[in-house]
């Protein structure tokens, strides 16, 4: 059974690429009747590698070159995002593990970001994941009396929200309209703190926008 998997695996990879460089209208056409996924309507995808079980992409969505979606179980695209180029989207090979992206419409995704999409990742409606290299991260190690154990969990970020470059969330909680500042790293609960908080810091901590210097936030 595992030599099968792998063969399946393997499998996947070499359709997935052959499929990565079929022009988009193509592209789009062969996910719609070949592999069932809903594809919406003026839906551009450049060179890059879909490996997913579920796929739902809205009407009007663009995504660049070399990002790779890989073991997700489910991929939920809402209508007017973009995903730019060379980001990596990782599930997990855990089956009892929920391994979801979901993205709101009228969402961005500026380059060169990681994604841990073990647990689910819910990203709300025009919100921007701005500048580069920030990391989402849904699995920690826990480590108990006499053993540890990998556990997944969830990111929420609330619509209109703004993402510094360089940041860090793990587990994380976010309401509506609020600003992650650059090199942030956040890793609890702020869901019930009202709209249009601004988190920064390591760890991050709240402040008040009218006295905090946000300016290397964009």
């Amino acid at each position: 059974m595992g030599d099968r998997k792998r063969a399946k695996a393997w499998w996947d990879v070499l359709v997935g690429c052959l499929c990565a460089l079929l022009p988009s209208p193509l592209k789009c056409f062969v996910y719609r009747r070949c592999y069932g996924w809903q594809v919406g309507s003026d839906v551009r995808i450049g060179f890059s590698l879909l490996l997913c079980n579920r796929v739902e992409i809205g009407d009007r969505v663009t995504v660049g070159h070399f990002n790779v979606f890989k073991q997700l179980k489910r991929l939920s695209v809402g209508s007017d995002c973009t995903i730019l180029n060379m980001n990596y989207f990782s599930g997990a090979s855990y089956e009892n593990w929920p391994c979801n992206l979901i993205i709101g419409s009228g969402t961005v995704l500026t380059s060169h970001h990681y994604l841990d999409c073990g647990g689910t990742i819910h990203i709300g409606e025009k919100c921007t994941i701005g500048g580069r290299d920030t990391h989402f991260w849904t699995h920690s190690l826990v480590f108990g009396a006499s053993s540890r154990k990998l556990e997944w969990s969830s990111i929420v970020v609330g619509e209109g929200s703004y993402i510094g470059a360089r940041s860090m969330l793990i587990g994380a909680k976010l309401p509506g309209e609020t600003v992650v500042a650059a090199g942030s790293v956040v890793t609890k609960d702020y869901s019930t703190a009202g709209y249009g908080i601004l988190l920064a810091g390591n760890p991050a901590v709240e402040k008040t926008r009218a006295k905090a210097k946000v300016a290397n936030v964009n």
